[in-house]
């Protein structure tokens, strides 16, 4: 004689399985998040805060011990493969030092007087909203301008029988802005040196603005 019964899977036994979860969990706030999530989402109804039998333990920080039958266990872990790659591409970001939305200081030497010009211009003509003192600055703004003198340069080479050396005042405009904006006044000194066109009367560029100090 034969007897056809219904027999229990080896999944439907239950198992002790201890999951290292310290890239996930950093304190027992963390902790407590996981679990939550996953007793929502792993066979809900199977665990002892919901009625059921499984157990979720954390002895530290970082260390899950679960008591649940193994079908339930594999779940646990599809799910934890799932949470770490979701968190690999969250820190998937821009590097600091390259984000366009960063600040950086920057250095632009060019003679006295265009830079006490463009110390007052430039807000006024560039990304306006983003500059400290501007009147129409948006929250959380962090532009700055600054100007310091710099190294003096003789206007025209000078012999040993010359007793005064004539020369042209220099300054540096030190600039704080965001990475994307620098560029930009790049450009502008550029045409404030040589302009869009050429113009009337043979004007000469002025030399050394645009370079960084």
């Amino acid at each position: 004689m034969v007897w056809i019964t219904e027999a229990k899977e080896a999944a439907e036994e239950r198992k002790l399985a201890i999951f290292d979860v310290r890239d996930l969990c950093k304190n027992l706030a963390d902790c407590g998040k996981l679990q939550q999530a996953i007793e929502g989402q792993a066979d809900p109804g199977s665990w002892e805060t919901a009625g059921g039998t499984g157990i979720i333990d954390f002895p530290s920080v970082g260390i899950m011990v679960i008591s649940q039958r193994e079908r339930v266990i594999d779940e646990v872990t599809t799910l934890l493969d799932n949470y770490r790659s979701a968190l690999k591409n969250s820190k998937r970001r821009m590097s600091p030092e390259l984000d366009p939305e960063g600040y950086e200081t920057m250095y632009y030497r060019m003679p006295t007087v265009v830079a006490r010009d463009l110390h007052k211009l430039l807000p006024k003509l560039i990304e306006k909203d983003t500059w400290v003192e501007s009147d129409t600055a948006i929250e959380g703004a962090k532009g700055t301008i600054q100007i310091c003198r710099s190294v003096s340069l003789p206007l025209k080479a000078v012999t040993d029988t010359e007793k005064k050396m004539p020369s042209e005042a220099y300054s540096v405009l030190i600039i704080h802005q965001k990475r994307r904006v620098h560029p930009q006044i790049t450009e502008l000194i550029g045409k404030i040196e040589s302009g869009d066109a050429p113009g009337f009367g043979g004007m000469r560029s002025i030399g050394g603005m645009g370079g960084m100090f």
